[in-house]
């Protein structure tokens, strides 16, 4: 087994990858040090260092989207900075560093620096070392914000020699379209004649969406009205429908569709109207998804509307507590029209999973029943599942993104896995939408094939079998929107789960593994986001969603839930890991996955 030095582990897998969100129009290209060749420009942009120039030819094979060869044989270098003007405040764009070293014939000899907007990116980057040996070029990708139309790139000495850099790109990314979700709290919605009831119906904004939304319902029976407040909703939030039915209206159960439309947008909503004659009564419990920390309590509110001019009173119950978990209902019995709670308190034994609760209600010889989910994690955070049970597998595909390479290519986790059968496909800011997205530029990317020889500190992958046909996939997930909304989280989960069932149909075993998170479930403070390092806010609510989704399919495996030692095991707002942090998450995930 090889083992990679830590100073290198961010940079081994940042190959060029052509994303079809990448666009040409705007783009910024600088042949740095040199006079301009093809789509580069000449030298600019630049404030320090000095340049250089070699008659080397540089193999380009390696590269995707390479540079001319005249702009590897320019360089600009020691301590300096690009300042790229003129770009949209606020937008994202992709970073290219194009390098090339005609002076040093092995690894070690060029270790430097580079931070974009003040963030290290590459930290003891060795070109050689990252190319896979000499007089090769090489290309490292990010993505980053242009603060007030200004993208700062500054390179800085490191542990040996000078920094220097052939060509500087910085292109445009298009963002996915706006979008927006639809949802209906409510169904079925019941409702007596010559009465109303009223049922809400929420829009969430996808991909920064903001424009009106427009809603109208369909399929109501003959006396049956529906009218929405407010309508439109701008950009999010809740809309109100109310059912009005009149005297004559007929019973019976009726599908409804509510449409939202906004400009060629359009989504849909089926649930099911119930108009009924006899006396009877609605029972609605409010949330319908909460999710607690194994030794706390949760309460579900509990509406009883009346139909028809019912009177009686009506007694709840309910099943499907969990182990070690007891639960409570007050008032019971509950008048109606009125409302009751139910509390379910759980201990820290409770297992942590996903538990389907029913509430059922009878009075005057009608009986309503409503499920609800709890979601049950262990105290912190911490606990990890039970590992998956050894199952044979031939080739484990890790998937990920920055984060992910950092622990991965540790020799802590490398001395637990046979690399025989591991291998790693890697997407800067690879978030849950990336591997969502069949048409991203992670699933086009090749797994790390670097195998440098022998002392080279480089796991030796793809899989002995071929990469093209892993057995499991562990998918790391994180995202830099969704914070606490669980269902959204549980829902962008999903969606990436069927994309690498797509790709990869001989999948036999999906593993579902959070961002790394704060010591003891703890938060992270941090200066740059007032939420706290945005690894450590979100890692629980990852966790919560993970435990939402394994239910679907026997293929599904929560995977552990990785916490760093301290808060100093990261090095900024976003979670990327120090060299302590990436060794011990690094042993942690190796132990527990261990072969």
């Amino acid at each position: 087994m090889k083992h990679l030095r830590p100073t290198v582990l961010a940079v081994l897998a940042c190959v060029a990858i052509a994303s079809p969100f990448v666009s040409s129009a705007g783009a910024v290209a600088v042949d740095a040090g040199g006079a301009g060749s093809g789509p580069f420009s000449a030298d600019a942009f630049f404030s320090g260092g000095s340049t250089g120039r070699t008659t080397t030819t540089f193999d380009l094979s390696g590269v995707t989207n390479a540079a001319p060869q005249d702009v590897y044989q320019s360089i600009r270098f020691g301590t300096f900075t690009y300042s790229i003007p003129g770009l949209t405040p606020g937008a994202p764009y992709q970073v290219r560093l194009h390098f090339a070293d005609s002076f040093n014939p092995v690894p070690g000899r060029r270790e430097f620096d580079v931070a974009i907007n003040g963030t290290p990116v590459l930290t003891d980057f060795d070109i050689v070392l990252a190319a896979g040996g000499p007089r090769r070029a090489v290309v490292q990708e990010f993505v980053a914000q242009a603060n007030a139309g200004t993208i700062a790139i500054r390179f800085t000495p490191g542990s040996v020699g000078n920094p220097q850099v052939c060509g500087v790109e910085v292109l445009p990314i298009a963002l996915p379209p706006p979008d927006f979700d639809l949802t209906a709290s409510r169904d079925p919605i019941r409702v007596g004649r010559g009465a109303s009831t009223t049922a809400e119906v929420a829009v969430t904004s996808l991909n920064a969406f903001g424009a009106d939304v427009a809603f109208a319902v369909s399929g109501l029976p003959a006396g049956v009205s529906g009218t929405f407040a407010p309508n439109p909703v701008s950009g999010r939030g809740p809309s109100f429908l109310t059912i009005t039915t009149s005297p004559t209206a007929p019973s019976g159960a009726y599908p409804v569709v509510i449409s939202a439309t906004s400009g060629d947008l359009a989504h849909t909503a089926g649930l099911t109207l119930n108009v009924i004659q006899a006396r009877s009564f609605d029972l609605f419990a409010s949330p319908q998804t909460q999710s607690l920390i194994a030794g706390t309590a949760g309460i579900v509110d509990v509406t009883l509307d009346a139909i028809n001019a019912f009177t009686s009173s009506v007694a709840l119950s309910v099943r499907g507590v969990p182990t070690d978990a007891v639960s409570a209902v007050a008032p019971n019995p509950a008048a109606v029209p009125g409302s009751s709670m139910v509390l379910l308190v759980t201990a820290p034994t409770t297992p942590p999973g996903t538990y389907a609760l029913t509430i059922t209600g009878n009075g005057g010889g009608v009986t309503r029943t409503q499920d609800v989910t709890f979601v049950v994690t262990a105290p912190g955070g911490g606990d990890p599942p039970p590992p998956p049970p050894p199952s044979g597998f031939t080739c484990t595909e890790i998937i990920g993104f920055s984060q992910t390479l950092m622990w991965h290519e540790t020799p802590e986790f490398q001395q637990h896995i046979d690399d025989a059968r591991w291998q790693m496909r890697f997407q800067s800011g690879g978030d849950v939408d990336v591997w969502g997205d069949p048409a991203s530029a992670g699933w086009s990317a090749p797994v790390a094939t670097q195998c440098l020889g022998s002392g080279s500190p480089v796991l030796c992958s793809p899989c002995a079998q071929g990469s093209g046909s892993p057995d499991r996939v562990i998918l790391t997930i994180t995202s830099h929107q969704y914070d606490s909304n669980v269902p959204l989280w549980a829902q962008r989960i999903r969606t990436a789960v069927a994309t690498i069932r797509r790709e990869h149909p001989q999948v036999r075993q999906i593993v579902l593994q959070p961002v790394v998170g704060g010591p003891g479930g703890a938060v992270c403070p941090t200066a740059a986001n007032r939420q706290g390092i945005r690894a450590t806010f979100n890692h629980p609510y990852i966790v919560q969603a993970i435990a939402l989704v394994v239910p679907d399919s026997g293929d599904l495996v929560a995977g552990i839930a990785p916490e760093v030692q301290s808060c100093a095991n990261y090095t900024d707002d976003l979670g990327h890991l120090a060299a302590a942090g990436r060794a011990f998450v690094g042993q942690e995930i190796g132990q527990y996955y261990g072969e």
